[in-house]
């Protein structure tokens, strides 16, 4: 049942005005005990591996002096073997057994740093999650699993971030400061239209769909992070070429605005958007007077702009909720 419909029937009273919660709940809008029930499992569990998996490095770090060699290698590996055996024993999707291969994934990045550690192989910081990154990849498509894909996310941007500390090229072209922020929001751009595309009920590929749409929202938003950024950088940075800067805002802030309002409606992301927007016209209206006014009545006069947009973005959004609910057929 699609969310609207729920809304609609709720709107044209065929549901009793006492049964509104649980119809909600029974459509899957709104939360019911049993969900939250599911979360609160669902989080402490992963909450768990990713601590226990942060207790193994950390415990090679405190007592790095004290192993040998061996008893390193035995330990990670055999923690390694054994979640993988429990993870093999398991059958279907469990959630128990999704938390062992993320339990899995993030091992192998302390096997890594035990392996560069111990042998001093010389390799850049980059490599080190580049090549994590690779190793997990058949696991992270196997796994169907969210957090995992959210993992190999944040490990190749760590990479490309750490790759450019200690490199200023990429297949022999020369890449400065701007290229390089430039290249990170075409890779994020890259990871948020493939989150979006697993989450679509109607994506061919069933054996690689996601259940859940978390994981674009969460790239959506240090997408959203980095198109401020360039707004930012279009109106402060002298270095950066402001006509290039200004371009890239307006595809990027309007490619987004244009696909969550019109193709895949998130009222959530649009807000976030507002306040981007929000933001950056604040700083724009701030240069343009404080440059050339000096005068502390500019002071009111962002404030009230701010105020001004604030409320019209608030009025929007609502328009944007009705319509997201059914109650509203247009804006």
């Amino acid at each position: 049942m699609k969310n609207n419909v729920i809304y609609q029937w709720l709107a044209a009273g065929v549901i009793q005005t006492n049964k509104h919660h649980e119809a909600k709940v029974l459509a899957g809008v709104q939360a019911g005990r049993s969900d939250w029930r599911q979360f609160s499992q669902y989080f402490l569990l992963f909450a768990g591996v990713v601590a226990l998996a942060s207790g193994v490095i950390f415990f090679f770090a405190f007592n790095w002096d004290g192993m040998s060699r061996f008893t390193k290698f035995a330990l990670i590996q055999g923690a390694l073997l054994v979640s993988t055996l429990v993870y093999l024993r398991l059958a279907g999707r469990s959630l128990l057994r999704q938390a062992l291969l993320l339990m899995v994934a993030l091992l192998m990045g302390a096997w890594l740093a035990l392996v560069g550690q111990t042998y001093q192989t010389g390799a850049d910081p980059w490599q080190l999650f580049a090549i994590w990154s690779v190793l997990i990849l058949p696991l992270v498509v196997v796994s169907r699993f969210e957090a995992m894909w959210v993992l190999f996310w944040l490990l190749v941007n760590v990479a490309l971030l750490l790759y450019k500390e200690v490199h200023s090229s990429v297949f022999g072209l020369m890449f400065n400061e701007e290229t390089w922020l430039y290249a990170v929001i075409l890779l994020n751009a890259g990871f948020l239209t493939l989150f979006e595309a697993l989450g679509q009920q109607r994506f061919n590929w069933q054996w690689l769909r996601l259940r859940w749409r978390w994981p674009a929202q969460l790239v959506a938003f240090g997408f959203l992070w980095l198109v401020l950024a360039v707004g930012m950088a279009a109106l402060f940075d002298r270095q950066m070429n402001t006509a290039l800067s200004v371009l890239v805002f307006l595809i990027t802030s309007g490619g987004f605005i244009a696909y969550y309002r019109w193709l895949q409606l998130d009222v959530a992301l649009l807000a976030l958007w507002s306040l981007m927007m929000v933001v950056v016209t604040t700083a724009l209206i701030s240069k343009v007077l404080i440059d050339k006014i000096e005068d502390y009545g500019i002071l009111l006069v962002i404030g009230l702009a701010v105020i001004g947009m604030s409320v019209f973005a608030s009025k929007w959004l609502l328009s944007l909720k009705r319509v997201q609910e059914g109650g509203a057929g247009h804006e």
